[in-house]
C-alpha cells in the first residue's frame, strides 16, 4: 500500500511571492510554508511517492538527497500533527 496524502476539506491555502499559507478553519491556526516546503506539499498532493518526492526536491533546490528525505518527512509529520494533512491508503498499480 502506498500513502496518498490530501488536505482535509477544513483547511485552505493561497500562495505569495515565496511562500503558501494555510488556514485551518475549525481552528483559525494559520501555517507558512516556504518555497521548498510549498514545492514538496504540491508534489505529495499530486500523487507523488515519497521517494520521487524527495528526488525531485534534491533536484529543484540542489540539496542532498538525505536533506531532501529528512526535511520531507518532517512536513509531514509537522503538517499532519496540526490536522493540515491527512494521509489514505491507496493499492499500488
Amino acid at each position: 500500500m502506498t500513502p496518498r496524502y490530501l488536505l482535509p476539506a477544513h483547511v485552505f491555502q493561497r500562495g505569495f511571492a515565496e511562500e503558501r499559507v494555510l488556514l485551518d478553519m475549525q481552528s483559525g491556526d494559520y501555517f507558512a510554508l516556504n518555497a521548498s516546503g510549498a514545492w514538496m506539499l504540491d508534489a505529495l498532493l499530486e500523487g507523488d511517492s515519497l521517494e520521487r518526492v524527495a528526488e525531485r526536491t534534491s533536484e529543484q533546490f540542489e540539496v542532498e538527497l538525505k536533506q531532501a528525505e529528512s526535511d520531507l518527512l518532517a512536513l509531514i509529520e509537522d503538517m499532519s500533527a496540526r490536522g493540515l494533512l491527512i494521509s489514505i491508503s491507496v493499492q499500488s498499480k
